[in-house]
């Protein structure tokens, strides 16, 4: 993959390649991440996909003529000045009305989105985020260390403590302590949520519910109507600790 700066230091293409979206393979490593790198030459292509990486051809070239004239401007135009690195690369699949779906929800967390103000575009809208229950643990050392997020009771209080027992060389001891002040059951293993789905055989009507209110919705545009819908809920409920 190329590297942020590759993505954003090239002028209209240039003598550069055209830089897209993938998806990555759906098992492994990042299961299912989007990603860029780049596309014009039909042998990258062709690699990138032997490989099982999704070329995402909807969302357009990340490196494009328009993207780049707002960026560094031209006699004409002056360089827009809230064109972050982020927000180059990634807006225009965030603003894409179907893009923000494609992302799957740990790397949603990893990169900090679920919190507009850390999105390169704040008003994008998370619909795999809605219901989830977030909580952010802060290192209590204050040693910088961006939060970890707990995703309906998995995720965060075993990497805390494992950052503060490999990081600032907690033992035991002061774990118990500490989560005893704060309400952090360290010992505890980490619990995942499943979802239940039922299936009725033969109905010939979708009927889609919304997991939050209840209200259901029926027929072949069930789907668009429950997305609209679901749009009136929080998107996440976030505690911080």
């Amino acid at each position: 993959m190329v590297n942020d700066w590759a993505a954003f230091n090239q002028p209209n293409a240039g003598a550069g390649d055209q830089i897209i979206y993938y998806r990555r393979p759906r098992s492994g490593e990042d299961a299912g991440w989007i990603v860029y790198g780049d596309s014009l030459s039909g042998t990258k292509l062709r690699d990138y996909v032997k490989r099982g990486f999704e070329p995402l051809m909807k969302y357009g070239v990340i490196n494009s003529a328009g993207r780049d004239t707002r960026t560094f401007g031209d006699k004409s135009h002056p360089a827009d000045t809230t064109m972050t690195t982020a927000r180059y690369i990634w807006e225009a699949i965030l603003n894409h009305p179907d893009g923000p779906a494609e992302f799957p929800v740990d790397q949603i967390i990893a990169f900090r989105w679920h919190r507009p103000d850390n999105c390169p575009v704040p008003d994008a809208y998370f619909p795999q985020l809605v219901g989830k229950r977030l909580r952010e643990y802060q290192c209590p050392e204050r040693c910088g260390r961006a939060p970890f997020v707990e995703v309906d009771g998995s995720g965060g209080i075993a990497i805390l403590r494992q950052h503060l027992r490999i990081m600032h060389r907690w033992d035991q001891a002061n774990l118990q302590a500490y989560g005893e002040r704060v309400g952090i059951d360290f010992n505890r293993a980490d619990v995942q949520e499943f979802g239940v789905a039922e299936m009725a055989y033969g109905s010939a009507e979708e009927v889609l519910t919304c997991e939050r209110c209840g209200q259901e919705f029926r027929g072949k545009l069930a789907p668009a109507h429950l997305g609209r819908h679901q749009k009136s809920h929080p998107v996440a409920e976030i505690t911080v600790v």
